[in-house]
């Protein structure tokens, strides 16, 4: 009984583990390649929606009408996000898009990293581990209780998943068993308060 409580331990934190790793690990490079480069593409729009309908003003040419009267034509210029302000990320993805996707695609190929599952596959490979996690438990919770079963009983302490379940489970009975006996004791003693009580609820 013990060898295989040690058994089915390792194979919950196994399970446990690889559930980790399909939840938080990235995805594979393909993927991650893409998302960069959509990424970019919001970054660049959202620069243009935001500045890039100053260009045609800005850049002109168009005509002032000086105080004396006077036509003279307006400089050109860029917008003040682009000749006043450092370049930020977004307004790099609208004017340089190629460049850098080009930089960000080779710094992330460097970068040596453990790649999970592809997200497509997330969904039903969580479904697949939360099912053997399940599994591992109620395997172990019969282990735990035939043990305890035997003379003289055995000894082994329950997953702590299992044990919260079950304190759980076992709060919310001592709750029903209150309320149930609450409910009987009213009826005992003033059935008439009970009846009327019991049309409010329902």
């Amino acid at each position: 009984m013990h060898e295989l409580n040690r058994q089915l331990r390792a194979e919950h934190a196994a399970a446990e583990k690889e559930r980790q790793h399909i939840l938080g690990t990235s995805p594979p490079l393909e993927e991650l390649l893409a998302a960069m480069e959509e990424r970019v593409d919001a970054a660049a729009a959202s620069w243009m929606r935001e500045h890039g309908v100053q260009l045609p003003h800005t850049l002109g040419p168009g005509l002032e009408i000086k105080s004396d009267g006077s036509i003279v034509s307006q400089r050109s210029r860029f917008p003040y996000a682009l000749e006043n302000r450092p370049l930020d990320f977004n307004a790099l993805c609208a004017l340089a898009p190629d460049l850098v996707k080009q930089q960000l695609r080779r710094i992330l190929s460097a970068i040596p990293y453990k790649a999970g599952p592809p997200l497509a596959d997330r969904t039903r490979l969580l479904v697949e581990a939360d099912a053997r996690i399940a599994e591992i438990e109620r395997a172990h919770e019969e282990l735990c209780d035939s043990a305890a079963a035997l003379e003289p009983p055995v000894t082994l302490t329950l997953l702590l998943e299992v044990k919260a379940r079950r304190e759980a489970e076992q709060a919310k009975a001592d709750r029903e068993r209150v309320q149930r006996e609450a409910r009987e004791r009213a009826q005992r003693d003033n059935p008439a308060v009970y009846r009327e009580r019991l049309a409010l609820w329902q």
